[in-house]
């Protein structure tokens, strides 16, 4: 089970693992083609394992904050305050958007909506929306209560849930 020993263990491990590193990239200019074949690697198969154990935190992570955020939702809290971090909850929301091609009806409503004229999208000026300001847009629509914008089908929403974190003294 994960508890504020893991922090510290993990602090540790970074340390060690930089340390060595730095020391290897000082020393490898008096290296063997060999020998930094070999390094190369070793570095490679530890990006391998490191990138696996990120995903792994990664998700576990996601899911800690999904958990939370539905829990607090059911007694209406906004905060969470545990023994190391304060959590303030932050629900969001996005959309599948049209795609222009395939969709080309619902792009060009969607694009209508949005003020984008019509001479951009009849000459295949735009493919594709900046997605983190869709994203916020569209979460903001929704938080206010308003209806979709035309193009978009609620069927292909999803709700995201995430934590904003504020470690405690």
């Amino acid at each position: 089970m994960l508890n504020s020993s893991w922090i510290k263990w993990s602090e540790n491990l970074h340390n060690t693992l930089y340390a060595e590193l730095s020391k290897t990239e000082q020393e490898m200019k008096v290296k063997s083609p060999e020998e930094l074949t070999d390094i190369g690697w070793i570095c490679k198969k530890m990006y391998e394992q490191l990138d696996d154990i990120r995903k792994e935190v990664d998700k576990l992570q996601s899911l800690a904050e999904k958990i939370a955020c539905l829990k607090a939702a059911t007694v209406g809290a906004t905060k969470i305050v545990g023994q190391l971090a304060t959590g303030t909850v932050d629900v969001s929301m996005s959309a599948n958007t049209p795609h222009p091609t395939r969709n080309p009806e619902d792009f060009a409503k969607l694009c209508d909506y949005l003020g984008i004229p019509d001479e951009v999208v009849q000459n295949d000026l735009i493919h594709q929306f900046h997605w983190p300001s869709f994203k916020e847009y569209f979460s903001k629509c929704m938080s206010q209560g308003k209806p979709a914008p035309p193009g978009i089908d609620l069927e292909k929403t999803h709700t995201h849930y995430k934590l904003k974190y504020r470690g405690r003294k």
